[in-house]
């Protein structure tokens, strides 16, 4: 998913300076800020997804974790019952 994020992100910047470096867009923050946009809307329904994936399997390894350490703490306790 990382993976996916990242060469989005990328190849949009690589097209962007092409753009910029052919003449096709003037060198001013404007033009640039607008590319960026129009670049970012055309590939919002796959990044929003692959975002939410990311999310989620995050919060899945938090999770995880959590339970897992919570049950290595358990194995360590000494059992004050059979005293």
């Amino acid at each position: 998913m990382s993976y996916f994020l990242v060469s989005v992100a990328v190849n949009s910047a690589i097209d962007i300076a092409g753009k910029i470096q052919g003449g096709d867009v003037p060198l001013n923050a404007e033009s640039i800020s607008g590319l960026v946009s129009k670049a970012s809307h055309s590939n919002e329904r796959s990044t929003d997804i692959a975002t939410m994936i990311l999310l989620v399997l995050w919060a899945i390894g938090i999770v995880d974790s959590y339970r897992e350490g919570r049950a290595k703490d358990r194995a360590k306790e000494p059992d004050t019952k059979s005293v």
